[in-house]
């Protein structure tokens, strides 16, 4: 199981994969929570370390990414 932060997110999944310090693969029961206690689940976030950009998807397409906003 892996748990990472940066001080404002926290992360946790089962599997964290990093490409040659490009982007990282976050997979299996993946959950994320924001310093605002926003949170997302899915089962596969890819993150684009140059770009800052998330993308994230379920394995199942008939299943939905769940997320919780709170400001």
């Amino acid at each position: 199981s892996v748990k990472a932060s940066d001080g404002k997110i926290i992360l946790y999944s089962q599997n964290l994969d990093l490409i040659n310090d490009e982007s990282a693969t976050i997979y299996n029961n993946v959950l994320i929570i924001d310093e605002n206690k926003s949170s997302l689940y899915a089962d596969k976030v890819n993150y684009d370390f140059e770009t800052k950009l998330y993308h994230i998807n379920m394995f199942n397409k008939d299943e939905s990414v769940k997320v919780k906003l709170i400001e």
